[in-house]
Protein backbone atom coordinates (compact mmCIF):
# COMPACT_ATOMS: atom_id res chain seq x y z
CA UNK A 1 0.00 0.00 0.00
CA UNK A 2 1.33 3.05 -1.01
CA UNK A 3 1.14 6.08 1.55
CA UNK A 4 2.89 9.93 1.67
CA UNK A 5 3.47 11.69 4.38
CA UNK A 6 0.78 14.25 5.61
CA UNK A 7 2.29 18.39 5.55
CA UNK A 8 1.78 19.83 8.78
CA UNK A 9 0.54 22.84 7.13
CA UNK A 10 -2.06 21.19 4.75
CA UNK A 11 -5.21 22.88 4.38
CA UNK A 12 -6.11 26.68 5.67
CA UNK A 13 -4.56 28.98 5.81
CA UNK A 14 -2.88 28.49 2.96
CA UNK A 15 1.16 28.16 3.56
CA UNK A 16 4.32 27.83 1.71
CA UNK A 17 7.48 26.94 2.26
CA UNK A 18 10.17 28.27 0.38
CA UNK A 19 14.01 28.79 1.03
CA UNK A 20 16.32 32.01 1.46
CA UNK A 21 20.08 32.62 -0.05
CA UNK A 22 21.47 31.41 3.12
CA UNK A 23 19.72 27.43 2.33
CA UNK A 24 16.90 28.61 5.36
CA UNK A 25 13.29 28.06 5.34
CA UNK A 26 10.97 30.54 4.87
CA UNK A 27 7.07 30.22 5.38
CA UNK A 28 4.50 32.27 3.83
CA UNK A 29 1.27 32.36 5.08
CA UNK A 30 -1.99 33.61 3.39
CA UNK A 31 -4.69 33.93 6.40
CA UNK A 32 -8.52 34.61 5.03
CA UNK A 33 -10.83 36.00 7.34
CA UNK A 34 -14.23 38.07 7.52
CA UNK A 35 -14.22 41.09 10.15
CA UNK A 36 -17.43 40.99 11.97
CA UNK A 37 -18.61 44.38 10.42
CA UNK A 38 -18.20 42.16 6.89
CA UNK A 39 -20.13 39.24 8.65
CA UNK A 40 -23.03 42.25 9.17
CA UNK A 41 -22.96 43.28 5.69
CA UNK A 42 -23.16 39.59 4.19
CA UNK A 43 -26.26 39.80 6.72
CA UNK A 44 -27.86 42.58 4.51
CA UNK A 45 -26.93 41.16 1.81
CA UNK A 46 -28.35 37.52 2.36
CA UNK A 47 -31.83 39.78 3.70
CA UNK A 48 -31.86 41.77 0.43
CA UNK A 49 -31.17 38.59 -1.90
CA UNK A 50 -34.22 36.91 0.00
CA UNK A 51 -36.39 39.93 -0.94
CA UNK A 52 -35.22 39.55 -4.50
CA UNK A 53 -36.35 35.87 -4.31
CA UNK A 54 -39.74 36.98 -3.13
CA UNK A 55 -39.91 38.82 -5.69
CA UNK A 56 -39.25 37.18 -8.15
CA UNK A 57 -41.41 34.69 -6.86
CA UNK A 58 -44.58 37.17 -6.82
CA UNK A 59 -43.72 38.16 -10.31
CA UNK A 60 -44.10 34.39 -10.98
CA UNK A 61 -46.97 33.80 -9.09
CA UNK A 62 -48.86 36.91 -10.47
CA UNK A 63 -49.02 35.54 -13.89
CA UNK A 64 -50.38 31.84 -13.24
CA UNK A 65 -53.17 31.19 -11.03
CA UNK A 66 -53.47 32.25 -7.35
CA UNK A 67 -53.83 28.86 -5.03
CA UNK A 68 -52.56 28.10 -1.07
CA UNK A 69 -49.65 25.44 -2.57
CA UNK A 70 -48.49 28.73 -4.59
CA UNK A 71 -48.44 30.62 -1.64
CA UNK A 72 -46.76 28.55 0.25
CA UNK A 73 -43.90 27.90 -1.87
CA UNK A 74 -43.30 31.53 -2.41
CA UNK A 75 -43.40 32.28 1.39
CA UNK A 76 -41.17 29.50 2.61
CA UNK A 77 -38.69 28.93 -0.56
CA UNK A 78 -36.16 31.17 0.15
CA UNK A 79 -34.88 30.19 3.26
CA UNK A 80 -33.65 26.73 2.41
CA UNK A 81 -31.68 28.82 0.73
CA UNK A 82 -30.38 31.04 3.32
CA UNK A 83 -27.24 29.23 4.32
CA UNK A 84 -26.13 29.47 0.86
CA UNK A 85 -26.56 32.78 0.46
CA UNK A 86 -24.55 33.67 3.50
CA UNK A 87 -21.45 31.54 2.51
CA UNK A 88 -21.64 33.00 -1.04
CA UNK A 89 -21.87 36.39 0.65
CA UNK A 90 -18.67 36.12 2.85
CA UNK A 91 -16.28 34.80 0.81
CA UNK A 92 -15.78 37.78 -1.63
CA UNK A 93 -16.07 39.95 1.20
CA UNK A 94 -12.91 37.79 3.15
CA UNK A 95 -9.99 40.03 3.87
CA UNK A 96 -6.39 37.79 3.31
CA UNK A 97 -3.71 38.57 5.43
CA UNK A 98 -0.02 37.64 4.45
CA UNK A 99 2.63 36.72 7.27
CA UNK A 100 6.28 35.42 6.76
CA UNK A 101 8.20 33.61 8.82
CA UNK A 102 11.74 33.26 8.53
CA UNK A 103 14.21 32.19 11.96
CA UNK A 104 15.40 35.06 13.05
CA UNK A 105 12.04 37.65 11.77
CA UNK A 106 8.44 37.58 11.69
CA UNK A 107 6.93 40.03 9.18
CA UNK A 108 2.99 41.07 8.17
CA UNK A 109 2.23 42.15 4.90
CA UNK A 110 0.71 45.83 5.36
CA UNK A 111 -0.24 46.59 1.63
CA UNK A 112 2.53 48.26 1.04
CA UNK A 113 5.33 46.81 2.79
CA UNK A 114 6.31 43.96 5.26
CA UNK A 115 5.99 45.39 8.99
CA UNK A 116 8.95 43.05 10.53
CA UNK A 117 9.50 41.97 14.23
CA UNK A 118 12.76 40.10 15.54
CA UNK A 119 11.59 37.33 16.71
CA UNK A 120 14.64 36.14 18.39
CA UNK A 121 13.35 38.64 21.30
CA UNK A 122 10.28 37.46 23.49
CA UNK A 123 7.11 37.45 21.84
CA UNK A 124 4.12 35.12 21.46
CA UNK A 125 0.43 34.80 19.22
CA UNK A 126 -2.89 35.40 21.09
CA UNK A 127 -6.47 35.56 20.51
CA UNK A 128 -7.75 38.74 22.18
CA UNK A 129 -11.45 39.89 22.11
CA UNK A 130 -12.48 42.39 20.10
CA UNK A 131 -12.44 45.79 21.33
CA UNK A 132 -16.08 46.44 20.79
CA UNK A 133 -17.13 43.71 22.50
CA UNK A 134 -18.07 44.67 25.60
CA UNK A 135 -19.78 47.62 24.02
CA UNK A 136 -22.10 44.98 22.07
CA UNK A 137 -22.63 43.10 25.78
CA UNK A 138 -23.74 46.67 27.16
CA UNK A 139 -26.16 47.35 23.74
CA UNK A 140 -27.89 44.36 24.00
CA UNK A 141 -28.11 44.04 27.82
CA UNK A 142 -30.33 47.48 27.20
CA UNK A 143 -32.62 45.63 24.87
CA UNK A 144 -32.93 43.00 26.75
CA UNK A 145 -34.35 45.08 29.58
CA UNK A 146 -36.57 47.45 27.04
CA UNK A 147 -38.33 43.89 26.04
CA UNK A 148 -38.46 42.53 29.22
CA UNK A 149 -40.18 45.82 30.35
CA UNK A 150 -42.63 46.15 27.06
CA UNK A 151 -42.92 42.31 27.47
CA UNK A 152 -41.52 41.27 24.11
CA UNK A 153 -38.68 39.03 23.21
CA UNK A 154 -35.41 40.32 22.04
CA UNK A 155 -32.68 37.73 20.15
CA UNK A 156 -29.42 39.32 20.12
CA UNK A 157 -27.15 38.23 17.46
CA UNK A 158 -23.33 38.82 18.87
CA UNK A 159 -20.96 39.68 15.99
CA UNK A 160 -18.45 41.88 17.73
CA UNK A 161 -18.78 38.99 20.62
CA UNK A 162 -17.84 36.37 18.13
CA UNK A 163 -14.81 38.10 16.59
CA UNK A 164 -11.59 37.92 18.03
CA UNK A 165 -8.12 39.80 16.86
CA UNK A 166 -4.82 37.59 16.17
CA UNK A 167 -2.57 39.30 18.05
CA UNK A 168 1.29 39.23 17.90
CA UNK A 169 2.70 40.33 21.77
CA UNK A 170 6.05 41.98 21.19
CA UNK A 171 7.79 42.24 24.44
CA UNK A 172 4.76 43.00 25.83
CA UNK A 173 3.15 45.15 23.58
CA UNK A 174 0.34 44.57 21.45
CA UNK A 175 0.42 44.34 17.65
CA UNK A 176 -2.51 43.57 15.74
CA UNK A 177 -2.06 41.10 13.06
CA UNK A 178 -5.44 40.24 11.22
CA UNK A 179 -9.49 40.25 12.45
CA UNK A 180 -11.49 37.08 12.30
CA UNK A 181 -14.53 36.63 13.00
CA UNK A 182 -15.48 32.98 14.14
CA UNK A 183 -13.82 31.61 17.62
CA UNK A 184 -13.47 28.24 15.04
CA UNK A 185 -11.77 30.46 11.97
CA UNK A 186 -9.64 32.45 14.81
CA UNK A 187 -8.41 29.46 16.78
CA UNK A 188 -7.61 27.69 13.10
CA UNK A 189 -5.12 30.82 12.32
CA UNK A 190 -3.82 31.03 15.73
CA UNK A 191 -2.46 27.66 15.34
CA UNK A 192 -1.05 27.93 11.74
CA UNK A 193 0.96 30.79 13.53
CA UNK A 194 2.35 28.75 16.25
CA UNK A 195 3.51 25.78 14.50
CA UNK A 196 5.13 28.12 12.32
CA UNK A 197 7.01 29.88 15.10
CA UNK A 198 7.79 26.35 16.74
CA UNK A 199 9.09 25.15 12.99
CA UNK A 200 11.10 28.25 12.80
CA UNK A 201 12.72 27.89 16.46
CA UNK A 202 13.46 24.43 15.66
CA UNK A 203 15.58 25.72 12.59
CA UNK A 204 17.45 28.33 14.65
CA UNK A 205 18.46 26.18 16.81
CA UNK A 206 19.67 23.42 14.56
CA UNK A 207 20.92 26.15 11.50
CA UNK A 208 19.29 24.48 9.44
CA UNK A 209 15.83 24.19 7.69
CA UNK A 210 12.97 21.87 7.49
CA UNK A 211 11.31 20.21 4.29
CA UNK A 212 7.76 19.52 4.35
CA UNK A 213 6.54 19.51 0.62
CA UNK A 214 9.05 16.81 -0.90
CA UNK A 215 7.75 17.44 -4.29
CA UNK A 216 8.08 21.27 -4.59
CA UNK A 217 10.39 21.77 -2.12
CA UNK A 218 12.34 25.01 -2.80
CA UNK A 219 10.82 27.79 -4.71
CA UNK A 220 12.83 28.75 -8.35
CA UNK A 221 13.95 31.52 -7.33
CA UNK A 222 15.25 31.95 -3.71
CA UNK A 223 14.59 35.20 -1.93
CA UNK A 224 11.90 35.94 -3.88
CA UNK A 225 8.29 37.13 -2.20
CA UNK A 226 5.91 34.50 -3.10
CA UNK A 227 2.35 35.56 -4.06
CA UNK A 228 -0.52 33.75 -1.98
CA UNK A 229 -3.85 33.31 -4.04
Amino acid sequence: MQSTLKSPFDGEPKTIQETDENGGAVLYVAAKSLTADAAQAAEVLVLLSMFYLWGLGAYQLWQEPFDVVNIAVLAICPFPFRSLLRKLWRRPLEKTTTVCFTDKTFSVWRGDRWEMFDRQLPHRFVLLQHDRTQAERDEHELEKQKASIARTAFMPVRYYGNAFIVCFEYLGQRNDILEVFGPKEAQTILTRFNACDSVMDAQLKKGKSTSFEPADEWAEQPGDIRTLA
